[in-house]
């Protein structure tokens, strides 16, 4: 080989940022499997809630932000437990207003007397030109920096994308660019240690693809771990949340809703029927917020409210006790059973 040949240095070997990981370690991980909303919505994974313009889905997604950072009694729905609050979340949303969310707020405080501070410390909307509606491609690096920098100052740990559709240049009806688009989110929301809430609307015609994830391409609903679909019916004026996919937990029965104050409650007689008994004691327990100390206390509770509603007739105690005991085998209600015989009730 002549004196004066190069020879060019091998490059240096580049360590991969994959490893394999054996299913005993995975078994033995020291991380647990944990809910922001037990039953509801799991921390660390995304959630997906769809439906048609109109239908409630920014009200509903501003009542779980606003239970994850003041966590009622009775819990979201008056069913799920909140596990803790002291969450801070950042909406990023494009269809309201100022003046209307100001107005938003109004009325939901009227029924729902949430604190200054918590509205101040804990619930935030970026905004751009003396507005809360923003603007942006979440698949950007430009758009990410902007959160990212929103996160170091306020230190948010639930971020609301209202509506997805505000908020790509991708292609809708794209399996891929969707998929990636949404990885990609994903990925960077796991950098900041940040748990994504995105609000998706379905096309002017429902079409079902796969577990339901709204309109477009069907990788949508299969990237979302969890997804609910809110449905509302303008000629009866009622609600439906279904469940369409829970990856991780079990997927939960039809509930259906009515608003009062521009907050969602359960809608007890829908959902189990105005002549079924448990109506009576899930109302009696609603009027008890939710929890009766004794059996007595429900009792008399349920004998009230069926007299309510039915002026000419009445129930004796015993069939009080009966229905009672019928919600229970139905899991409408829990029974807690304590020392010396006692039980109390709750939803």
């Amino acid at each position: 080989m002549p004196a004066d040949t190069f020879i060019a240095p091998s490059p240096a070997p580049v360590e991969s940022e994959y490893r394999i990981v054996n299913a005993f370690d995975v078994l033995t991980a020291q991380t647990s499997f944990e809910f922001l909303i037990d039953s509801f919505w799991p921390k660390d994974e995304p959630m997906l809630i769809t439906g048609y313009g109109g239908a409630g889905k920014s009200v509903l997604t501003l009542q779980i932000a606003m239970d994850l950072v003041f966590p009622p009694v009775n819990g979201f729905l008056d069913k799920f437990k909140v596990i803790h609050g002291g969450h801070k979340v950042l909406f990023i949303q494009s269809e309201n207003s100022l003046v209307g969310m100001k107005r938003r707020l109004e009325l939901i405080r009227a029924t729902y007397a949430i604190p200054d501070d918590f509205i101040r410390q804990k619930l935030f909307f970026l905004g751009r030109k003396n507005d809360i509606r923003a603007s942006g491609d979440i698949n950007s690096n430009q758009f990410q920096d902007i959160i990212k920098r929103q996160h170091g100052f306020i230190g948010f740990d639930i971020l609301v994308v209202d509506p997805l559709i505000s908020f790509h240049n991708s292609d809708e009806n794209s399996n891929d660019e969707m998929r990636r688009l949404l990885d990609n989110f994903s990925e960077f929301c796991e950098s900041i240690k940040v748990t994504p809430l995105i609000i998706h609307h379905h096309g002017k015609f429902k079409q079902e693809r796969g577990v339901g994830g709204g309109r477009g391409a069907s990788a949508i609903g299969d990237w979302s771990p969890n997804t609910w679909e809110l449905e509302y019916k303008e000629r009866d004026k009622k609600f439906k949340f279904i469940h369409k996919k829970a990856r991780n937990f079990m997927l939960n029965d039809d509930i259906f809703l009515e608003m009062k104050g521009l907050r969602f409650t359960i809608n007890s007689q829908k959902a189990t029927g105005q002549n079924d008994s448990t109506y009576f004691v899930v109302k009696a327990l609603q009027n008890l917020n939710g929890v009766a100390n004794t059996q007595t206390l429900l009792k008399n509770e349920v004998v009230r409210v069926y007299k309510a509603d039915n002026p000419a007739k009445s129930i004796t105690a015993v069939t009080a006790v009966k229905y009672i005991n019928d919600a229970v085998t139905k899991k409408a209600i829990k029974a807690i059973h304590g020392a010396k015989g006692s039980i109390s009730y709750q939803l």
